[in-house]
């Protein structure tokens, strides 16, 4: 039985190109120095007593700044390929993260990490265009799947390295290591995804200057604003929760987030495997991880319990794994190949929107509201995104019989 289930998970893994794998290996020593961001909130209220409404707003710079940080990505992944835009975005932030942690006026945190997470957005779009250039119909979810799992198996490291690191050490040894995990990130696409092998490949195409994305697109930028502002949650309110709630210490706390982590890189590949194999429809997917979101969140807003903390990661760990890859590859597919940098760009800059909102206004909630009240809203926009997938699912098999019967 453990064989065949090893069989299964290795085999999906199986036809992914080795620029895949490589900017996949990249992308994790990048993440598994994620440090600062999870911790921030209690760094900032532990040690300087800064008030949640200043902790939101230092937060939203670092949304702010990815929305910028995504716009000119993408433009500049079209005009100058994604190569140095990739390196740019690896170790750039690196060089700022380092000093970040001797920042302590409030006016100067929020410009530093605007800065870093302006820089650090430029390898979003530029990631994706990478993907879809190394990967053909048959196993672009896969590869995104890939990619995404390199970035939660770093983040489910970081995090609970993290919180060894703040009990045995300090905080500022956070700003150190995550910033030469960035800087060690682009030293490896330097080594080992070498330029040509990048611009052999990259078809050139001379984009139009009036293309416009579609409604379709459009409509999934909206979808993934909902669930970037819900997933956001894990690094913004929920630490707080499980601090002020549960009294839980930072280790605890990292090892929570880690289980997130840790539970996509067990199950997202052979889910999206299996799932593509079965040839349920990506929309279909989609649908389902959005009621899984839910689900975690109506635990959350159960009466105090370590089952339901448990329970409410494993199905929220569960709805990323299933949620997230099928809708970038709906994204992919529906963005236009003459703009794709672009495209792509803008999907990533509804990304970073839902993390800039996200952050803040989940903060905020909290602080006016309470946390059940707040976890109710997550549900509603949750309830709101299925009912806005469901109409347009509706939309296109309306568009495909009219069709058929022409």
């Amino acid at each position: 039985m453990f064989k065949k289930l090893l069989t299964t998970y290795v085999s999906s893994f199986k036809g992914l190109s080795k620029e895949v794998w490589c900017l996949s290996i990249a992308m994790f020593i990048n993440r598994a120095g994620t440090m600062v961001i999870p911790f921030m909130s209690l760094y900032l209220t532990s040690h300087y007593k800064y008030s949640l409404t200043d902790v939101a707003w230092v937060l939203s710079s670092f949304g702010l700044g990815g929305v910028f940080g995504s716009y000119i990505g993408g433009i500049l992944s079209d005009k100058k390929g994604f190569y140095p835009i990739l390196l740019i975005g690896f170790i750039t932030p690196g060089l700022f993260l380092i000093p970040l942690g001797y920042l302590t006026e409030f006016y100067m945190l929020c410009t530093g990490i605007f800065v870093i997470a302006m820089l650090a957005e430029f390898s979003k779009p530029a990631a994706f265009v990478a993907i879809f250039n190394y990967s053909n119909e048959e196993n672009r979810t896969r590869s995104v799947s890939l990619l995404r799992l390199s970035i939660h198996l770093g983040l489910s490291l970081g995090p609970f390295l993290g919180g060894f690191l703040i009990v045995y050490t300090t905080y500022k040894s956070l700003f150190f290591i995550d910033g030469i995990t960035c800087i060690l990130s682009g030293i490896f696409v330097v080594l080992f995804l070498r330029k040509n092998e990048i611009t052999a490949k990259l078809e050139k195409i001379k984009p139009k200057k009036d293309l416009k994305i579609s409604k379709l697109f459009f409509s999934y930028m909206i979808v993934t604003f909902i669930m970037t502002f819900v997933y956001i949650q894990l690094l913004a309110t929920l630490p707080l929760f499980y601090k002020q709630v549960y009294l839980f210490s930072e280790v605890v706390i990292g090892i929570i987030i880690g289980i997130n982590g840790f539970l996509i890189f067990v199950f997202e590949m052979p889910l999206v495997h299996y799932l593509e194999r079965k040839g349920i429809a990506k929309q279909q997917i989609l649908k389902f991880s959005l009621v899984l979101f839910s689900a975690s969140f109506v635990l959350l807003a159960m009466p105090s319990h370590i089952v339901f903390v448990i329970g409410s990661i494993i199905l929220f760990s569960l709805a990323q794994s299933i949620g997230f890859p099928f809708l970038n590859t709906l994204v992919l597919n529906e963005s236009s190949s003459e703009t794709k940098g672009r495209d792509m760009g803008y999907f990533t800059i509804s990304v970073a929107i839902g993390k800039l909102v996200g952050l803040n206004v989940g903060l905020q909630l909290v602080d006016y509201l309470g946390y059940a009240k707040t976890w109710v809203f997550m549900i509603i926009l949750l309830v709101i995104a299925f009912v806005f997938v469901k109409n347009k699912n509706n939309e296109l098999n309306k568009k495909s019989l009219k069709k058929g019967y022409q």
